[in-house]
This record gives structure tokens, sequence and C-alpha cells, in this order.
């Protein structure tokens, strides 16, 4: 086997791990995640300070965030893939950190700082639809 020929069944391997790993979505997914990460995100920042009413903020944007989750599994099985391996499980991973660390920084927010919550809540619905566009397409 020459070099060249090497080189072009390394490409393939890697072309057929990436789709394996990231599988196309359909164009309805990216948007719909972004806008139930969004709203999740801006929900938890922005609850009143009243305790249960803080409990139902924070549960509802939990849950939105946790459909959104759902969405991409869903695909992911219907695509024939189950199961998070390699890079996806270390994508994966780094959200769920990131994900408890807001949470605890959204809930004891003060009333001041909540509109800093809602932006940041378009913020994530914007990076969130960007790299779902981007990585699955």
């Amino acid at each position: 086997m020459d070099a060249e020929q090497a080189r072009a069944d390394l490409e393939q391997a890697n072309r057929s791990y990436q789709s394996a790993v990231h599988p196309v979505l359909p164009p309805w997914v990216p948007p719909l995640c972004a806008v139930l990460v969004a709203g999740g995100t801006a929900l938890v920042g922005a609850a009143p300070s009243n305790g249960l009413a803080r409990l139902a903020c924070t549960l509802g944007g939990v849950l939105l965030a946790a459909a959104a989750g759902a969405v991409v599994f869903r695909v992911r099985v219907r695509g024939g893939i189950s199961g998070l391996r390699g890079p996806a499980r270390e994508s994966g991973t780094a959200v769920v950190i990131c994900a408890i660390a807001f949470l605890v920084s959204a809930t004891t927010a003060s009333a001041q700082l909540r509109w800093v919550y809602v932006a940041l809540g378009l913020v994530t619905g914007a990076i969130t639809w960007w790299v779902l566009a981007r990585r699955h397409r």
C-alpha cells in the first residue's frame, strides 16, 4: 500500500467515524433545541425571589433543557446511534458540568442580576443553534 492509498483510507475512516459520532440532524432540530435551551436558561435565571415560585421556575428550566437533550438523543437513536461514545460522551459530560454550575449560580441570583440571565438565555440559545447547525449538517 502506498502513502496516497493509506491517506485516502485514513480520510475515509475519519469521515465514517465523524458521521457515526455526529449524525445528520433534520433542519428543525437546531432551532427547536435553541429555543428550549434559551427558555430554560432565562426561566432559571429570571425566577422570582419567592421560594416556591423559584423552585417551580428552576424545575421548569431544567425540564426545558432536558427536553432539548432528549430531542437530540431521540434523533441519534433514529439514526442508528445508541449511547454516547468518544467525543459525544466528552461533550455531554462538559455540558452537564456546566449546567450544574449555571444552575447553582442562577438560583442564587439577586433581583438586580436577573436581566443578565435573560440575556444569557438569548446567547446560549444562539450558541446552541449555531453549534448544532454547524456540527450536524
